[in-house]
């Protein structure tokens, strides 16, 4: 798991940065909270957590002086070819044509994202606009969780 996470000291994360919890889940963090320092022992931070993909809320409580696994994040914009079905075919960083992602559907926010990229998509062929997907990538997870038209 070393290259998918970076084990990071628990006090020096902040609001938005991410954190796995679970051991696999990459999360956002929304809130933070320290309590002081107790006669025996150290401040505890509690956060809250948003996962990327699926919007599901977490908690977990750990020590200040505690490492946390922090997961790497990659985001990147590709130009949309087509949907066929549930497949989505994109050019990549490269100019290659990939096929190797499905549409949204990890949570009730996809719903919405899915059917808007598609409304957008027919669209944009009929008006000639280019559509970008927003691809998220994290702990073997890559989905579209978002778009933008270049008209």
């Amino acid at each position: 798991m070393t290259s998918l996470s970076t084990p990071t000291q628990s006090s020096s994360l902040q609001i938005g940065d991410y954190l796995c919890m679970n051991g696999d889940r990459p999360c956002k963090i929304v809130n933070k909270t320290t309590s002081k320092t107790g006669k025996h022992g150290g401040a505890k931070i509690h956060f809250t957590c948003i996962d990327i993909f699926t919007d599901k809320k977490y908690e977990h409580l750990l020590m200040s002086t505690q490492n946390a696994d922090v997961p790497t994040v990659t985001k990147n914009d590709y130009q949309l070819l087509s949907i066929d079905g549930n497949d989505v075919s994109y050019l990549d960083d490269k100019g290659n044509d990939m096929s190797d992602l499905v549409m949204p559907n990890l949570c009730e926010k996809d719903i919405e994202l899915d059917q808007n990229l598609r409304n957008a998509f027919e669209n944009g062929d009929e008006n000639g606009d280019e559509i970008y997907i927003q691809v998220i990538s994290a702990m073997n997870i890559t989905a579209i969780k978002g778009f933008r038209v270049i008209k």
